[in-house]
């Protein structure tokens, strides 16, 4: 039997096993929104009133995909 074949078929049958036992019950709309006060002394005041954000634990799958992680920004503009 080909090597990948059946790995194609074990990442199914685990993709399966797991929406079935509600691994994936968190949706992409579903974020923790911390608000952080960093100051850095000598930072030029130019740079006053900037706002960053930092997103992590993104893992590239069926409802991460490339589109929705380059929108990121846009959906957290506002509520920072």
């Amino acid at each position: 039997m080909d090597k990948h074949y059946l790995r194609g078929k074990m990442q199914s049958a685990q993709t399966g096993l797991m929406q079935r036992l509600g691994r994936q019950r968190f949706g992409p709309d579903q974020f923790e929104i911390v608000s952080l006060p960093v100051e850095i002394p000598g930072l030029d005041p130019a740079f006053s009133g900037y706002r960053l954000i930092q997103v992590s634990d993104i893992h590239l799958g069926n409802w991460v995909t490339a589109e929705r992680l380059h929108s990121l920004p846009y959906t957290f503009k506002g509520t920072i």
